[in-house]
C-alpha cells in the first residue's frame, strides 16, 4: 500500500487525505485542484465532489477505468460508473444507482450524461453485450430531453427544469457473449418540470429551449407561413429580454439540428416530429391570446371578452396549429362548470380567472408534449428484437418493467434552492433535497458505523457520538400525516375546496393561518411584520422563507391544484392529427399534472369533502401529493440499491471560467451535506491503514522477534517503535484506524525502508523487542487490575448483603460497604496507573 497522501502544491485526490478535515481545508484543496491543475473531481472517501470547470476539459481514457478497480487517486465519474458495473456484474450486489445532485450550474446535466455514456459504451466494449442502435438511442434521450425540458437562467444557460431518474436494465449476457451482462434497455422518470416559464420568466431568462427553436427557426413546414407565428420578441411568453447573456457560450446548448436527429433516433416519426413542433407553436400562440371585457346581460358582471373575429387572432392560429375548432377553445377559456347538489352550471368567467385559464392551458399543453416526448423515450429503450427479454407494462412515465432485470440508476435531482421569493416549487425542491439528504447521510453513515461496528473499535458512546443528522422532524413537518397533518396535506386539504384561476385568494390567507397556528412550535421563527405573508422551515442546509401572500405568481393553492380549464382536454381529443389527439389520452402520470377544474360551490355540500376530487369521484391528485408520492416511490427505490453519490459544485455565479468564489462554494458544500458527511470522518477515524501494510515496513529482524505473537499485538509494538501515542490511533480486529491528525506520523511508517535506513531500523528493532516487553507486562498489570475489580465487586456484592439483612437504624454495615468499595476502587486504580 502506498503513503497516505498529504496535501501537496495541488491538492489531494481523495480529501479525507487532509491533515485538518474541515471546511477551510477543503475549500482550498478543490480551488487548488481545480484552479491550479485543471482537476474538477475530488473525493470525499468514495463521494463524488465534481467542481464545473466552466469550460472543455479533456477527460481521462475510457480504458484507465474498464475493468480497472477503484482507484482513489483518480477521481472521476466514469470511476463511479465503472464501480456500479462490476458490483453489478459481480451478482452478489444488489442494484446500483448513482446520485448526481447540486444547484443550477453546477454541471449535474454533464455529470449525468458522462455517466451514461461511459456504461452504454462499457456494455459495448465487449461483443454482444448491447446492441449498437438500443446505445445510440440511449444516448440520443439527452439531446430531446435538454430541448425540451431546459432553459437558459441567469445561473446557468442550460438549466434542467425538471428531475430525472434514468434505469439502464442488464440481463444475463448469451452464452457465448463476452461479457456477463448484456445491456437489454432502460427506463425514464421525470418529475416537477417548471411547466410555469412557458408563460412567465424572470427578467433576463428565457423560455424552454424548444419554444426558442420553434418561433426561430420554424422547423414545421406549418410554420413556414408567418402569420401563424410572430416573431420571437412579439410573442407574450417569449420577451425581448430573453435573449442569450453576452457572456453564454451558444455552444452550450442544444441546437435544432442536433435535436431533430435525436428526435428520429428515438423512433418519432416525421409527421409526428412535425406535429410537436406545431404544439409548441400553439403554446406560443396560445400565451398571446388578449382576455378583453363585457358586460354579461344576464347578471350585468363584468365578464371575459376574447376577440376571434379576424382570421389571424391568435386563438383561431391556435386552432389551426392544433387542427381543432375554436369554438371549444374560446368556451375553455372563457366559461367555467360550478357543481351545485343537483347539476353542474356553465358561467362566465371574469377577465382575472380567463386570464389565468389561459395560462393554465399553455402549461397543459407543453406538459402533455413533454410527457408524450418521455412515453416515446421509454418505448425506445426497450429492446423488443427476436429472443430479446419479455418487457411488461407498469414503470412511469409510459415505460416498462424487465422482471428479471438488473440495473444501474443515474437520478439527476435539482438542488437545494433559497431565493428572493420562494414558493410551493421551492418548497417541493427543498422537500426532495431534504428526503434524499437523509438517504445520503443514511448511506455514508451508515457504511462507517458498519466498519467500525464489525471492526470493533468504538464504544457506545462514541458511535453515539457519530450519529448521522437528522431530517425526518423537517420531513414530518412537510408530509406528516399527524395530528396535526403536515404543510402539504394542509395544501392538499384547502384546494379541495375549490375556486377559479384568479391567483392568491383566501384561500392562501386560510391556509397560512393554519399552518401557523398547527406547526407554530415547528417553523423556524418569523418576524411579526411578515407573519401574514410567510412561514419558514428549518431545513439541512439552512432556514428557508416560503412566501403565501403577496408573492405576485400564481397562489399557492392554484398551483397545487393546477387544473385544466373545462373543455380544453375534450377539445384538442377532436384533433385531426393523430400525434395530436393522443396528448388528450395520455394518462396523468407525471407529478404535477392535472384534472378538470369544475368544482363545488364554495360552503356547499360538495366543497366539504376531505380532499379533492375529480370526475367520477376519485381522489383529486394535486401537484403536492404527486410529487411527495413520486418521491417516497424514489426513495424506497434508492434504498434498496447501492448508492454512489456524485455532488455538482458550481465555482462562481457568474459563470466564467477561472474564477473561484470560496464563500459561494462553501454555502454550496453544506447544501450538499459534503460539510455534515465529514463530521462522521472528523469525530471517527477517516484513515485507516490494514496490519499487513504496515508490518510490510518492518526490518526482518524486528519480525523475526515478533513472530508468532497476535497481529493486532505487533502493530501496536509497531506504531510504538515508531513513537505513535497510543492516542492517535484504534486497533481493530482487521486494520488501524487513525484521525486526520495522525497522517504525518502514519505516513513516516509506511515510508520507512529498513534497507535505506539501516542504523534506524536497529534502533526501531530494539524499540520493538522493548515494546514486546512492555506489552506484556501491560498485560500482567490488565490481568491483576481485572482481579482487584472482581475483588472490589465482590466486596461491594457482600457489603450490600449485609446492608439488606441489618435493622434499618444500623448505618455501620452501609459504612462498611462503601468502605470497602472505595478501598477496592482505589487498588484497582493504583494497579492500574501502575
Amino acid at each position: 500500500m502506498s503513503r497516505m497522501e498529504a496535501t501537496g502544491e495541488s491538492g489531494v485526490a481523495d480529501m479525507t487525505a487532509l491533515e485538518t478535515l474541515d471546511e477551510a481545508s477543503m475549500l482550498e484543496n478543490l480551488e487548488k485542484r481545480l484552479l491550479e491543475s485543471s482537476q474538477p473531481y475530488t473525493y470525499v472517501s468514495t463521494v463524488l465532489v465534481a467542481v464545473n470547470p466552466l469550460r472543455k476539459i479533456e477527460g481521462p481514457a475510457f480504458e484507465s477505468f474498464c475493468e480497472k478497480p477503484f482507484d482513489p487517486k483518480a477521481p472521476h465519474p466514469n470511476a463511479l460508473a465503472e464501480l456500479a458495473y462490476q458490483r453489478l456484474e459481480g451478482g452478489r450486489a444488489p442494484d446500483q444507482s448513482i446520485v448526481v445532485s447540486g444547484e443550477s450550474g453546477a454541471g449535474k446535466t454533464e455529470t449525468s450524461k458522462v455517466v451514461i455514456e461511459y456504461l452504454t459504451r462499457r456494455s459495448r466494449s465487449t461483443n454482444g453485450c448491447v446492441k449498437t442502435d438500443l446505445a445510440g438511442r440511449i444516448v440520443a434521450m439527452s439531446p430531446v430531453l435538454e430541448a425540451f425540458g431546459n432553459a437558459s437562467t441567469h445561473r446557468n444557460a442550460n438549466s434542467s427544469r425538471f428531475g430525472r431518474f434514468v434505469k439502464l436494465v442488464f440481463e444475463s449476457a448469451p452464452p457465448k457473449a463476452a461479457c456477463k451482462l448484456r445491456l437489454s434497455g432502460g427506463e425514464l422518470e421525470t418529475y416537477l418540470l417548471e411547466k410555469s416559464r412557458v408563460v412567465r420568466q424572470n427578467a433576463g431568462e428565457r423560455n424552454f429551449h424548444s419554444m426558442h427553436m420553434a418561433i426561430d427557426h420554424r422547423p414545421a413546414a406549418a410554420l413556414a407561413v408567418s402569420r401563424k407565428l410572430l416573431a420571437e420578441a412579439g410573442h407574450r411568453c417569449m420577451p425581448a429580454s430573453g435573449t442569450l447573456p453576452a457572456h453564454v457560450d451558444p455552444g452550450s446548448i442544444p441546437v435544432i439540428g442536433q435535436v431533430s436527429k435525436s428526435l428520429a433516433a428515438i423512433r418519432l416519426e416525421p409527421a409526428e416530429c412535425e406535429a410537436s413542433w406545431r404544439v409548441l407553436a400553439a403554446v406560443a400562440a396560445l400565451a398571446d391570446v388578449e382576455i378583453g371585457t363585457t358586460v354579461d346581460s344576464s347578471s350585468n358582471d363584468t365578464v371575459a371578452d376574447i376577440d376571434v373575429s379576424s382570421p389571424e387572432a391568435p386563438l383561431r392560429r391556435v386552432a389551426q396549429l392544433l387542427d381543432v375548432d375554436a369554438a371549444p377553445l374560446l368556451a375553455a377559456l372563457t366559461r367555467r362548470g360550478v357543481k351545485t347538489m343537483q347539476e353542474t352550471v356553465s358561467v362566465r368567467r371574469d377577465p382575472s380567472d380567463a386570464a389565468g385559464a389561459r395560462d393554465a392551458a399553455c402549461r397543459w399543453l407543453y406538459g402533455r408534449l413533454f410527457d408524450a416526448l418521455v412515453a416515446q423515450c421509454n418505448k425506445a429503450l426497450v429492446d423488443e428484437s427476436a429472443g430479446g427479454p419479455s418487457w411488461a407494462s407498469g414503470g412511469a412515465n409510459g415505460g416498462r418493467v424487465l422482471a428479471t432485470s438488473r440495473f444501474i440508476g443515474i437520478l439527476d435531482i435539482f438542488g437545494f434552492e433559497i431565493l428572493s421569493h420562494n414558493g410551493l416549487e421551492t418548497l417541493l425542491i427543498n422537500f426532495a433535497n431534504e428526503a434524499l439528504q437523509q438517504l445520503f447521510c443514511d448511506a455514508v453513515f451508515a457504511a462507517e458505523l458498519e466498519l467500525y461496528e464489525a471492526e470493533g473499535i468504538l464504544s457506545e458512546a462514541e458511535k453515539a457520538a457519530v450519529q448521522p443528522p437528522n431530517s425526518k422532524p423537517t420531513i414530518d413537518l412537510l408530509i406528516g400525516k399527524g395530528p396535526p397533518p403536515g404543510v402539504l396535506k394542509m395544501l392538499d386539504a384547502q384546494s379541495a375546496t375549490g375556486g377559479k384561476f384568479d391567483g392568491e385568494s383566501e384561500r392562501d390567507a386560510a391556509f397560512l393561518a393554519r399552518v401557523r397556528k398547527d406547526h407554530d412550535r415547528k417553523l423556524a421563527p418569523t418576524s411579526a411584520l411578515h407573519a401574514r405573508e410567510m412561514f419558514h422551515v428549518r431545513h439541512y442546509a439552512g432556514v428557508v422563507g416560503y412566501t403565501v401572500i403577496k408573492l405576485n405568481l400564481e397562489g399557492w393553492v392554484a398551483t397545487n391544484v393546477d387544473a385544466v380549464p373545462d373543455g380544453l382536454r375534450d377539445a384538442v381529443a377532436t384533433s385531426s392529427d393523430d400525434w395530436l389527439r393522443s396528448l388528450a389520452d395520455l394518462p396523468d402520470e407525471s407529478a404535477g399534472h392535472a384534472h378538470g377544474e369544475t368544482s363545488p360551490v364554495p360552503g356547499s355540500a360538495s366543497s366539504q369533502s376531505a380532499a379533492p376530487s375529480k370526475r367520477g369521484g376519485a381522489r383529486l391528485k394535486t401537484v403536492a401529493s404527486r410529487f411527495t408520492a413520486s418521491m417516497t416511490a424514489l426513495s424506497h427505490t434508492l434504498k434498496a440499491t447501492d448508492c454512489g453519490f456524485a455532488r455538482c459544485v458550481k465555482p462562481t455565479p457568474k459563470m466564467v471560467p477561472g474564477v473561484f468564489d470560496r464563500a459561494y462554494v462553501a454555502e454550496q458544500l453544506r447544501s450538499l451535506g459534503i460539510v455534515a458527511a465529514t463530521e462522521v470522518l472528523r469525530v471517527g477515524l477517516p484513515h485507516r491503514v490494514e496490519y499487513a501494510a504496515l508490518l510490510e515496513t518492518l526490518p526482518a529482524a524486528a519480525r523475526a522477534a515478533l513472530e508468532g505473537e497476535p497481529p493486532d499485538l505487533v502493530v501496536a509494538c509497531t506504531l510504538h517503535a515508531f513513537e505513535v501515542p497510543t492516542e492517535a490511533y484504534k486497533l481493530g480486529k482487521t486494520r488501524v484506524f487513525f484521525p486526520a491528525s495522525a497522517l504525518r506520523r502514519i505516513n513516516d511508517v509506511l515510508q520507512f525502508d529498513p534497507e535505506a535506513e539501516p542504523a534506524r531500523a536497529e534502533r526501531l528493532a530494539a524499540r520493538l523487542v522493548e515494546a514486546k516487553k512492555a506489552a506484556r507486562d501491560a498485560a500482567a498489570r490488565l490481568e491483576a487490575v481485572t482481579k482487584l475489580e472482581a475483588r472490589a465487586r465482590a466486596a461491594l456484592a457482600d457489603a450490600r448483603t449485609v446492608l439488606a439483612d441489618a435493622p434499618r437504624d444500623q448505618e455501620s454495615p452501609e459504612d462498611d460497604a462503601a468502605d470497602g468499595e472505595t478501598t477496592a476502587r482505589a487498588d484497582a486504580a493504583a494497579a492500574a496507573r501502575a
